[in-house]
């Protein structure tokens, strides 16, 4: 049931996430032993002129370059993680976004969300 919400600038290639969205999956079932069927990755671009950071507007210099281009992941996962466990899972992703260049260019900030089982419905789960 891991599902990740990536909220990155909206400047990355195809390739690009489907190689972090590859790479994120595969370190999420290696961390918590989950199957791949359940693993969801979602990615929300925010266009430029939509984001600021201490008040200004990000946007890319004449060259192209964006500074402060900044990476959020968002995990929902089910409750019954101690802190050590979810400590984990953070420092694993973090490490797999850092390895990503794309991704890499500013802050890398991960909120891991949870919630109770009951409060999760499945359907149409695969194998």
């Amino acid at each position: 049931m891991p599902i990740m919400t990536i909220t990155t600038l909206k400047n990355k290639s195809p390739e690009d996430k489907a190689k972090l969205a590859k790479e994120l999956t595969e370190e999420i079932h290696a961390v918590t032993k989950l199957p791949y069927s359940i693993i969801r990755v979602i990615f929300r671009e925010i266009p430029f002129g939509s984001y600021a950071v201490a008040g200004e507007i990000i946007e890319p210099d004449a060259d192209g370059q964006v500074q402060d281009d900044d990476t959020f992941l968002r995990i929902l996962l089910i409750t019954g993680r101690t802190a050590a466990e979810k400590e984990n899972i953070s420092e694993h992703l973090a490490a797999v976004i850092r390895r990503n260049p794309a991704f890499s260019g500013g802050a890398i900030r991960i909120i891991i969300e949870e919630t109770p089982e009951e409060n999760f419905y499945r359907s149409n789960v695969r194998p």
